[in-house]
């Protein structure tokens, strides 16, 4: 595939996707964190498996994926100072190598130092999902962690009607496999959990910086396992 084009679509597993509220829209969500000895995803070779990984699902969702991240120039000034803009990011080859890192620490395409803070992409992008009202088909959640027995945490959420039977679980493993996850976990939820009077709290797109991890016994001696995660998580 040339490194401009976005993944094509699978018009036929597109037309099939149920037409639900946005909070209501249920999902599979695998939490994936690696720990302090695992590559980083945002490397450009990690960011490469993934990118290879999960494009059999992003064909099934309703539109092109798009991904936004935030990451901090070294040196004074506040995290909106040291903010680093990259423009619009397609998910495809040449749009990964305008924010990922040849190694932790210096992206790929300048040689800068640049401190990675997080990424998502969704698809359709979030543009699109606020537009029309309707949640993305996938959504990919990374964030870096300083909190032992992590040092970053991946989020996959694929929506209900989107996989293939069997495919979601068989991409999240290939997910993890490719970011080094030291705990598989998952879950099925809607997008947003419902407190009362019409509100949500705790959306998807929130579990890598309020969600995960949780208010388990975190800690250099803590082995990784569903009970440091805030939720209901099992194991697979």
């Amino acid at each position: 595939m040339d490194r401009e084009q976005e993944v094509p679509r699978d018009r036929a597993a597109v037309a099939r996707a149920p037409h639900e509220p946005f909070q209501a829209r249920r999902y599979e969500v695998c939490a994936l964190p690696g720990g302090p000895g695992t590559e980083v995803p945002w490397t450009m070779a990690a960011w490469t498996r993934v990118r290879n990984g999960l494009d059999p699902l992003l064909r099934r969702c309703s539109g092109p994926a798009a991904l936004r991240t935030r990451q901090l120039r070294p040196g004074p000034g506040s995290p909106n100072q040291r903010s680093i803009s990259f423009g619009r990011i397609v998910w495809s080859g040449a749009g990964a190598d305008k924010w990922t890192h040849e190694v932790d620490g210096r992206l790929a395409a300048t040689g800068d130092a640049a401190e990675f803070v997080s990424c998502e992409a969704w698809a359709p992008s979030w543009t699109t999902a606020s537009r029309t009202r309707r949640p993305p088909g996938l959504y990919l959640g990374i964030a870096g962690r300083d909190h032992p027995p992590f040092r970053f945490v991946c989020v996959l959420a694929v929506a209900t009607g989107v996989a293939a039977d069997g495919q979601a679980p068989d991409r999240a493993g290939t997910l993890a496999g490719a970011v080094g996850a030291v705990l598989r976990a998952r879950c099925a939820r809607p997008w947003g959990l419902p407190i009362g009077g019409g509100f949500h709290t705790r959306a998807i797109n929130d579990l890598t910086t309020v969600g995960l991890p949780g208010t388990g016994p975190i800690g250099g001696g803590a082995v990784p396992s569903p009970a440091l995660l805030d939720g209901d998580w099992d194991t697979f």
